[in-house]
C-alpha cells in the first residue's frame, strides 16, 4: 500500500546478522543500491542520515557470509545484474553455493565468456538475465537454468519493475520463509522466522523447494520450477548456523538442539 519498507529491512538485516558478519547491502526501487563492510548497526550508526535518505514501496537486503569470493564492497550483495535502462535489470540476493564451473560453461553454450573471477551469484544472474531477455517469465528463466544451478540457493531479486522475487533450489538446501507484516499490509520473505519476530511479522509457511514467490502491487504469486521431490535440508542450520528461536520446515531449531543433545546422552 505504499510504506516505505527501508526501516523494516535494516530491523530484519539485524535480527539476521548472525548468518553473515563481513558485509551488507539493502536495494530499493529507484536508488542505487547501498552496501557497507561490516554490521548493520556500525554503518547505520555511523552513516544515518544517508541511509534514512533510502526510501521505497520494495527492496531486499542481504548479510553476507563469503564462501569462495573474497569479502570485499564489490561481491557483497545485492548484486546489480543487467543494465541500469533495461526492463529485465535485477538486483539479486542469495544465500548458498553454487558450483562456478557448471555456471560457466552453461553460460558459454549462450556466448558468455567473461566470467574470470566473478562469483557463482553473479553467474546466476546473468544466466536468469538471458533467460529473461528472451522473453521467459522468472519461472521459465529459473527452469532453464536449473540444469546449470548443482548447489545451493535460496534467493531475493528486486526487478525494475519494482517487483519482489524470492527463490528456492530444488532441494531446498538453504531455508527461505515467507511471512506477512499485517500494520504495513506486506509481504515478507526472508531466510528465518527470527526476522519475522523482530519486525511483529507473522510466518505464513516455508517457501517450497524449486518454488518461486512473486510479489507485486496486484499481490502474490507461487509457481514451481522443478518437479523434483527428492529434499536435502541442511543440518547445519539446525546444529549451528540458525537462530534458536527460528522455525525451519515446522521444527524449532531450540527444540532441535535440545533433542540432538538428549540423543548424545543416550550414546
Amino acid at each position: 500500500e505504499g510504506h516505505n519498507v527501508v526501516s523494516l529491512i535494516l530491523v530484519g538485516l539485524e535480527s539476521l546478522q548472525h548468518r553473515g558478519q563481513e558485509a551488507w547491502g539493502i536495494a530499493v526501487a529507484g536508488h542505487p543500491t547501498y552496501k557497507r563492510l561490516g554490521v548493520v548497526t556500525y554503518s547505520v550508526e555511523r552513516e544515518l542520515r544517508g541511509i534514512t535518505k533510502l526510501s521505497g514501496n520494495v527492496g531486499i537486503g542481504h548479510v553476507r557470509y563469503s564462501t569462495t569470493a573474497k569479502s570485499t564492497i564489490g561481491n557483497a550483495h545485492p548484486l546489480d545484474i543487467g543494465s541500469s535502462t533495461c526492463k529485465y535489470s535485477f538486483s539479486i540476493a542469495h544465500n548458498g553455493t553454487l558450483e562456478r564451473e557448471l555456471l560457466i560453461d552453461g553460460l558459454k553454450e549462450e556466448g558468455y565468456s567473461s566470467t574470470r573471477g566473478v562469483t557463482d551469484t553473479k553467474l546466476m544472474g546473468i544466466g536468469l538475465y538471458k533467460n529473461l531477455e528472451r522473453g521467459k517469465s522468472w519461472v521459465d528463466a529459473f527452469s532453464a537454468l536449473n540444469p546449470y544451478l548443482n548447489g545451493s540457493f535460496s534467493t531475493v531479486m528486486l526487478t525494475a519493475n519494482g517487483e519482489l522475487v524470492g527463490a528456492r533450489d530444488e532441494k531446498g538446501f538453504r531455508p527461505l520463509c515467507l511471512g506477512w507484516h499485517e500494520e504495513t499490509s506486506s509481504y515478507v520473505i526472508t531466510s528465518e522466522s527470527c526476522a519475522l519476530d523482530a519486525l511483529g511479522a507473522r510466518l505464513i509457511r516455508d517457501i517450497h523447494p524449486s518454488e518461486v514467490i512473486m510479489v507485486s502491487k496486484e499481490g502474490l504469486t507461487e509457481e514451481r520450477f522443478s518437479t523434483h521431490e527428492q529434499y536435502a535440508h541442511c543440518p547445519f542450520e539446525y546444529t549451528y548456523f540458525a537462530h534458536p528461536s527460528s522455525r525451519i520446515e515446522g521444527v524449532n531449531v531450540y527444540a532441535a538442539r535440545k533433542n540432538i543433545g538428549r540423543l548424545l546422552a543416550e550414546k
